[in-house]
């Protein structure tokens, strides 16, 4: 059954048998009126034990709150109620077991509006904690790409972050020159193992670039360095899209080394 508080108008659902057979004083959770609730017309005339009434269709919305009780005894129920039904309904307020979770302590549970919007606020919460996670997600993949592809423009920015990048496996050229056509060979001459590199720096900027000295380093098979020489190239500035060749020899090469690498020297390094 549906109950309306007199004072504030707020409806609350309820079962109906537990107003059997003469009504009971219940308060309103919203405003803290209390007033004596007759039973239903139709309740009242067949108060059998264990009987439960459906809603009352008074044309409003009727929605099952499914709240659990805030207590546990129910306030008296009217000064005239007799019989079985009356005893039973009794001990049960006594024995604080309000099945449905309705009415306890003679307080009204939740209103039947207010439970209604519960759902809608639920889901209007999670929406807006996904749709927070969506922009989180979709802004660090932004920077993560960002970072990738404009990552000469990032080191141009903060020259820090080219170590960061090596390390990555994405080095960045900061300088603008890059090696070409790059060959080495061990020839004998006159019983002499004589190391030969040869190859071509070229400017890929469309501006004009110095021209570093060239090193040349030989690591052993751990990756770690066993020796080193500069070269000085024919030029020292090439122009946009300019390129210059280079060819080194380095007499007796150390016996451990295996790998060759090309580097320019940057500030004395």
């Amino acid at each position: 059954m549906i109950l309306t508080c007199p004072q504030c108008s707020t409806r609350y659902e309820a079962d109906a048998a537990k107003f059997l057979p003469a009504g009971r004083t219940v308060r309103c959770a919203k405003c803290g009126h209390t007033w004596h609730q007759e039973a239903e017309g139709e309740a009242a005339a067949a108060p059998a034990e264990g009987e439960v009434t459906g809603p009352a269709g008074d044309g409003g919305e009727v929605l099952d709150t499914g709240v659990p009780a805030d207590g546990a005894d129910g306030d008296a129920a009217g000064a005239g109620a007799s019989g079985p039904a009356a005893e039973a309904a009794a001990e049960e307020m006594a024995a604080g077991s309000l099945a449905d979770g309705t009415l306890a302590d003679g307080r009204l549970a939740t209103p039947v509006v207010e439970a209604a919007r519960k759902p809608f606020l639920g889901l209007a919460w999670q929406w807006g904690s996904l749709r927070g996670w969506i922009v989180f997600v979709v802004l660090v993949a932004a920077i993560v790409l960002g970072g990738i592809f404009l990552r000469k423009q990032v080191v141009a920015a903060w020259p820090e972050t080219a170590s960061l990048y090596k390390a990555l496996g994405m080095p960045v050229n900061t300088l603008g020159l890059a090696f070409q056509n790059v060959r080495y060979r061990v020839a004998v001459v006159d019983d002499l193992p004589i190391l030969q590199v040869q190859g071509a720096v070229a400017n890929i900027t469309d501006k004009a670039l110095p021209v570093p000295l060239l090193r040349v380093v030989l690591t052993d098979s751990g990756r770690h360095e066993v020796y080193h020489w500069d070269v000085a190239l024919a030029k020292k500035s090439l122009g946009a899209g300019e390129s210059v060749s280079f060819r080194t020899r380095l007499p007796s090469p150390p016996s451990g080394a295996r790998h060759l690498e090309l580097h320019f020297v940057e500030d004395g390094r």
